[in-house]
């Protein structure tokens, strides 16, 4: 696996090795997760972006006669 190094501020390394001490993982693999959560979180605004952009010419309300059927169809089943 390549190493990275980085710099990050005195506090926030502290509030990292506290956190990474109460879960009980790697400093390492706190950051490793906290990586992957903001990748997520970063496509996903991107999603949101495009849809956006997608949804700012057309319209984006569903067909009356569709909810009809949809809310029908739910209707019947037992939760």
């Amino acid at each position: 696996m390549p190493k990275v190094t980085i710099s990050i501020p005195k506090h926030v390394s502290k509030a990292a090795k506290k956190i990474a001490n109460e879960m009980n993982i790697s400093l390492d693999r706190l950051f490793t997760l906290a990586f992957y959560h903001y990748l997520g979180a970063y496509h996903g605004e991107r999603l949101t972006e495009i849809l956006d952009t997608i949804y700012k010419d057309e319209p984006s309300t569903i067909d009356l006669a569709l909810l009809k059927l949809q809310s029908a169809s739910l209707a019947s089943e037992e939760w």
